[in-house]
């Protein structure tokens, strides 16, 4: 009788879905079909639904292709309430020290008024960090090598904990995470390393479509992880778990570069500073 039952059930459930394919076609796009629907056997045992079709990944993918959108949007209008802004405040500022202006000092005020905004957004995480200028990564030729087979044993790939931006390259590729809250610093765990860096051996997992700021990073002149490269001597506070920003904390009477790394074009910033 129970089997009876359930049976009815199940072909009530199908006449409802040919009468309405749109609901079908809803549940089919979310992976809800009659195999994979809670439903229960024979002997009247519940039996879980399977996992939908659909890979996670492709969601993933999707979700950040939308906020990719988002985020330019966003972005562009930042830069201009900023642009504005540091006319405004210019002028306020010059209005109230001298009553008057000229469009030569409102102009070095703007400047300056805008670097204070910039560190201030800089500060909050607020805006969206994007390699500029980019370059293709798989084309990308002013790498170094270095003997990090030789050495990772010592900097235990410290490198791998440092945070610089992706490219819209990186992006669109889907293949490399980021930081959803942080878009798009690269994606670190809790340890403070790269989610791609396998543990224990410190391989890269993602290393042929790894970014341009890791093809191109130079460590042998980066105090903040080797004292002494050629002698093979480490700075001691990579062991920190609050590395590198101990090492700002440090220097703050001095003027940190960010990391960067050499390229036709110049030099082009890879590393937050804060």
């Amino acid at each position: 009788m129970v089997a009876w039952t359930h049976w009815l059930v199940r072909r009530a459930e199908e006449m409802v879905m040919s009468a309405y394919p749109l609901e079908r076609t809803a549940e089919s796009v979310v992976g809800l079909t009659p195999t994979n629907r809670a439903r229960t056997n024979e002997f009247g045992t519940c039996v879980e639904p399977k996992a939908p079709a659909v890979a996670a990944p492709d969601l993933r993918q999707e979700v950040a292709e939308g906020l990719f959108y988002t985020h330019t949007r966003l972005s562009q209008n930042t830069n201009k309430t900023l642009e504005a802004s540091s006319f405004l405040y210019g002028l306020v500022e010059l209005l109230s020290e001298k009553g008057l202006i000229s469009v030569q000092e409102l102009e070095e005020r703007k400047k300056l008024v805008a670097e204070r905004l910039i560190a201030q957004l800089k500060e909050k995480g607020l805006g969206v960090m994007l390699q500029d200028p980019e370059e293709d990564k798989y084309t990308f030729k002013d790498g170094v090598k270095i003997d990090c087979e030789n050495r990772v044993h010592l900097c235990h790939a410290t490198c791998c904990r440092l945070r610089f931006a992706l490219s819209k390259q990186d992006v669109y590729e889907g293949l490399i995470k980021w930081e959803l809250g942080r878009p798009y610093l690269i994606a670190q765990d809790k340890d403070g390393y790269c989610t791609h860096i396998e543990r224990g051996t410190c391989r890269c997992t993602v290393r042929e479509n790894r970014p341009v700021p890791c093809r191109g990073y130079d460590c042998r002149n980066d105090k903040r992880i080797w004292l002494d490269f050629e002698n093979k001597v480490v700075n001691p506070n990579i062991n920190r778990p609050d590395w590198p920003q101990c090492e700002l904390r440090e220097q703050s009477h001095e003027v940190v570069e960010p990391i960067a790394f050499a390229t036709a074009q110049g030099r082009v910033q890879v590393c937050e500073s804060s």
